[in-house]
């Protein structure tokens, strides 16, 4: 919660361009305002706790996950991997922007990863960090996560924010690719 909430004060202060100067000053707000939060409301000091019990248990497995699943991680690979894997691909692509902290992008991870395989052959689905490709969420114009957007051709066809079914999901792609 504490990572949340420095991350989400760094996003606001970032549009200032005042981040570098204030970064220590921001974790110690964030640790001074959860400390409070805790204090105030039990039920913060759990959620905190899962939170991080929850990232731990992410953190160590995310890289098998990656490699064995249909969808392709293209966390960390920036505008030129981009351009070659979204914007020059020959099938539609499904780009997920997605935060690891993001409880909405965890929520629909699955049903990508689902539609990803009924899909394949058909569409190209890549996934991006938007704290690890922070240019790229800022080129896209991600203002929130989970962001899904369709590129077909190398253009934006299509644009949609939050949580979705796997049925919504699905009838998006095939408007995508009809």
């Amino acid at each position: 919660m504490r990572d949340v909430l420095s991350m989400m004060i760094r996003r606001v202060l970032g549009v200032f361009g005042i981040i570098p100067a204030v970064s220590e000053k921001i974790d110690q707000i964030a640790d001074a305002a959860v400390d409070k939060l805790e204090e105030a409301i039990p039920a913060v000091k759990q959620i905190d706790d899962m939170l991080g019990a929850t990232s731990q248990r992410n953190g160590s497995s995310a890289g098998s996950a990656a490699g064995s699943s249909a969808t392709d991680s293209t966390n960390g690979i920036g505008e030129a991997g981009f351009n070659s894997q979204v914007l020059q691909s020959d099938l539609p692509v499904l780009v997920d922007f997605w935060a690891p902290w993001c409880g909405p992008c965890k929520a629909v991870s699955p049903a990508l990863e689902e539609l990803a395989q009924e899909y394949a052959g058909k569409i190209n689905v890549v996934k991006i960090n938007i704290d690890e490709d922070a240019a790229l969420s800022d080129t896209y114009d991600v203002q929130s996560i989970p962001t899904i957007v369709f590129f077909k051709n190398g253009s934006e066809v299509s644009r949609s924010s939050g949580v979705k079914t796997k049925l919504q999901f699905q009838r998006d792609i095939e408007s995508a690719i009809a």
